[in-house]
């Protein structure tokens, strides 16, 4: 999951702090807690200061402290996509394949008004020739 910090609901959230806060309220001391989820006590305390750990652990410290920890790391990634989905979606700059289209559609009405001025020329060279 990479080192930088979990967000939910728009506050940073340390997925360590958050498992130390569960297992201080768990009633589980952080021996017994360590023993449940196969890790030493030295390792757990190494497991409270990380902000993010391995998805397999997770999972297993979730389903022993009864708290979907794995919903918050899906809470960021839905927040920052829906972010990503409005920035997109309010971002009026042409993509190159928009761009090509209106090149194209430009192009077509210079050449219309090109053989319209011809058009005119014509007409106003055959006025002046009659006259």
């Amino acid at each position: 999951m990479g080192n930088s910090s979990i967000k939910s609901k728009g506050k940073k959230v340390h997925i360590g702090e958050m498992i130390k806060e569960k297992v201080n309220t768990s009633g589980f001391t952080v021996t017994e807690f360590a023993e449940k989820i196969g890790l030493s006590r030295p390792a757990v305390y190494q497991l409270f200061n990380k902000q993010s750990i391995d998805t397999e652990l997770l999972v297993r410290i979730s389903l022993l402290l009864k708290e979907n920890f794995v919903k918050y790391i899906f809470q960021y990634i839905e927040e920052n996509l829906q972010k990503e989905k409005e920035s997109k979606e309010l971002d009026t700059t042409p993509c190159p394949q928009d761009a090509k289209k209106l090149f194209t559609k430009v192009e077509l009405i210079h050449q219309d008004l090109v053989h319209i001025k011809n058009i005119l020329v014509e007409i106003k060279e055959s006025k002046m020739i009659n006259d």
